[in-house]
């Protein structure tokens, strides 16, 4: 290994020599990283960026090759911003890869995130904000909780039912955009917005505030659509969802299997693992495109519990069960509102979980099931006064999967889901396929312990044909293998013309 690496070196000496100050626009995955703190100057930590200066350049490559020759050790975050092929080792492989995006950073390899895609989001400059106006959001999520939790049924069990607001409506969003007429404006008005332009400014609002990842906490939004090649699509749009949306744009041979699997993976990859969903292709004729949304999340509490024992939880059916508690004491708000409480535990990088109360004899769902008093919830509209607190929770692991095609449908949203009638021109030029949603799905997962929390969910939007694309035209030949006429024309004007019998005939 030691003379292929002298090889390289001597392949790159002036590099390593003459382009210290060389900053790199590396493409990478979605997974941005970001410094802590929200008011002062965030910093990305971007794979190739081994050193963590917020650069990537011949100080990686010198970082990296002595790491190579055995000269000194990377640490664990600088071993994960080294890997640039992914594949839990640094090598030589490695070390080419960071040379070329070095020298070269906008050519594209198998190895990125965004290969092949017809429309990719420029993530290079992306920084968080503060102080977003969130109310449209804050409302739909206040409405669809009771279209959710309450309404639909969980395939995972009614007990625990956990969905992600965020990611239902990240993909309602992007699927806006591909609509047009009544069809956009039902799910714009179902989204809680005036318009498909403030709709725009909510999604890229939210993406650049709770869009984070630092190494003991993340929250990463993810964006992509996957396209049936068998369709037209125009890039206008997807040049737009790729801007505002940061989504990625995928064209995929709908009839391969390898294409459902790339979208499972892809899934995978995004929620780091905790979500493996197999996606299905059922009809490549008929299925136009699938909307995709992912969003995980890690925080670990800002004081951990102090202790904890097993206690009693007394079901809604007026069962027991004993669990795992968490216990503290702290000093802290509790909030009070028309039959609930509320207390919260904050979490590092400022994340908070928000515990909901019911009064004695009062069923949650009740409370979830008024939007209005939700909303209230949301916003902190309660009056709150500080206590000492004996706080106890019970640990818990939730999964949910919902079918979301009747939550949809009871926010308002109608004729995107009829055939006759749905309108989704904005993004196919096949008008006449009748594209409309054949399904909305959603799967979710999050784990409270005494560390902290972890959670994941995707929500996928899936766009079906009740036609055909047009066919191409039917294949034939034409070949002059017999006596032929022939003619010249300006226009329609003939200026010469005559017949071919003996094409070998030589000119006299």
């Amino acid at each position: 290994m030691k003379k292929e690496l002298k090889k390289i070196v001597t392949m790159t000496a002036a590099l390593v020599l003459t382009c210290g100050c060389i900053v790199s626009g590396l493409r990478r995955t979605p997974e941005l990283s970001f410094a802590e703190g929200s008011n002062t100057e965030q910093t990305e930590k971007v794979t190739g960026d081994i050193n963590g200066d917020g650069a990537v350049n011949a100080a990686d490559i010198l970082k990296m090759l002595q790491y190579l020759y055995g000269v000194s050790e990377l640490d664990e975050n600088e071993t994960l911003r080294a890997d640039g092929n992914s594949d839990s080792k640094i090598d030589v492989a490695d070390f080419i890869l960071l040379k070329n995006k070095i020298t070269d950073p906008d050519a594209l390899s198998p190895d990125d995130p965004f290969y092949g895609a017809l429309a990719a989001p420029d993530l290079k400059n992306i920084r968080r904000e503060s102080g977003v106006d969130a109310m449209d959001y804050m409302n739909f999520s206040a409405a669809s909780a009771e279209a959710v939790l309450v309404d639909s049924e969980d395939e995972n069990g009614a007990e625990n039912p956990v969905y992600s607001p965020l990611s239902y409506y990240m993909a309602l969003s992007m699927t806006a955009e591909c609509a047009a007429g009544n069809t956009r404006d039902e799910i714009v008005k179902a989204l809680g917005s005036e318009d498909i332009e403030k709709l725009r400014e909510s999604n890229e609002s939210l993406f650049r505030c709770v869009n984070f990842e630092h190494d003991a906490a993340n929250c990463i939004l993810s964006n992509s659509l996957w396209l049936n090649n068998k369709y037209d699509f125009k890039q206008d749009t997807l040049n737009l969802l790729a801007k505002d949306y940061y989504a990625v744009s995928f064209a995929k041979d709908f009839g391969n299997k390898q294409t459902a699997n790339e979208i499972s993976d892809w899934i995978s990859k995004n929620t780091k693992g905790k979500l493996n969903p197999e996606i299905k292709i059922d009809d490549p004729e008929l299925d136009v495109m699938k909307i995709l949304n992912t969003v995980t999340f890690k925080a670990p509490w800002d004081e951990a519990f102090k202790s904890s024992g097993k206690e009693v939880f007394h079901k809604r059916d007026g069962s027991e069960v004993a669990c795992d508690f968490l216990k503290e004491q702290t000093n802290g708000a509790v909030g009070s509102g028309d039959n609930y409480k509320v207390f919260c535990k904050s979490y590092d990088y400022g994340f908070i979980m928000n515990f909901v109360l019911p009064d004695e004899g009062v069923d949650i769902n009740d409370i979830i099931s008024d939007s209005d008093k939700l909303a209230a919830i949301y916003t902190g509209d309660y009056e709150a006064e500080e206590y000492e607190v004996d706080f106890s929770m019970p640990q818990f692991e939730v999964s949910s999967k919902f079918d979301l095609k009747g939550s949809a449908q009871k926010l308002g949203i109608s004729d995107a889901f009829n055939s006759g009638k749905a309108d989704f021109s904005s993004l196919t030029d096949n008008e006449k396929s009748g594209a409309y949603i054949d399904a909305i799905t959603q799967e979710a997962v999050l784990k409270t312990d005494k560390d902290g929390s972890e959670g994941a969910a995707y929500t996928i939007v899936e766009i079906k044909a009740s036609a055909s694309p047009m066919p191409l035209p039917n294949k034939t030949e034409f070949k002059l293998d017999r006596p032929f006429f022939y003619y010249v024309s300006y226009g329609r004007i003939p200026v010469f013309a005559g017949v071919i019998d003996e094409p070998d005939k030589a000119v006299k």
